[in-house]
């Protein structure tokens, strides 16, 4: 293993990546971080929030990490109108939000994992969050097994949020200098 490979991981995990995720990839029920009401909100509120979560493994599988998404109802006097842009749905240019764990672990099928998910509004950009997520992992309490093809797996889905990390990048720097012609 290269010795660079310590500095790529702490990098690879210190930012969430931007993906489309399809429903089978997801290990358990989605849960609810926040919930604001539009009409009513203030700025304050949306400034940082915080949730305990309890996810509960549907499957066995590997969890990789954990994915953010958006759902709004928008009320109106003719009725509601939802946009999801969850894995569930037909996929939107906000695609998902998904944050690796520093190790992938696997899961039994029931097994409950505890989480803690913070987003605080980013210091240098008030459109974007800063997200934290704190979990227990659940391996210790779980019989050993033969993690090669699970690390494989983590290892695929790394370099995949390292390349679209590129990608993300590319983007924003393209959006920074458009209607810029002399940049």
């Amino acid at each position: 293993m290269s010795g660079l490979m310590p500095l790529a991981m702490s990098r690879a995990l210190s930012q969430p990546c931007i993906r489309v995720l399809e429903q089978p990839q997801l290990m358990s029920v989605p849960e609810v971080v926040a919930s604001f009401d539009c009409r009513t909100v203030q700025a304050a509120d949306l400034a940082s929030f915080h949730a305990d979560l309890e996810f509960r493994a549907l499957q066995e599988g590997v969890f990789h990490g954990m994915a953010l998404w958006f759902t709004v109802d928008f009320v109106t006097p003719a009725g509601t109108e939802r946009l999801f842009t969850g894995p569930e749905a037909p996929a939107t240019h906000w695609k998902q939000t998904t944050v690796l764990f520093p190790q992938a672990f696997s899961a039994t099928e029931g097994l409950t994992i505890q989480a803690q998910v913070s987003l605080d509004t980013n210091a240098e950009n008030p459109r974007r969050y800063d997200v934290t997520v704190d979990i227990e992992n659940p391996q210790d309490e779980q019989d050993d097994h033969d993690m090669e093809t699970d690390v494989e797996a983590y290892n695929t889905l790394l370099q995949a949020c390292k390349d679209q990390m590129g990608n993300v990048e590319d983007e924003e720097d393209d959006e920074e200098t458009e209607g810029h012609p002399n940049e």
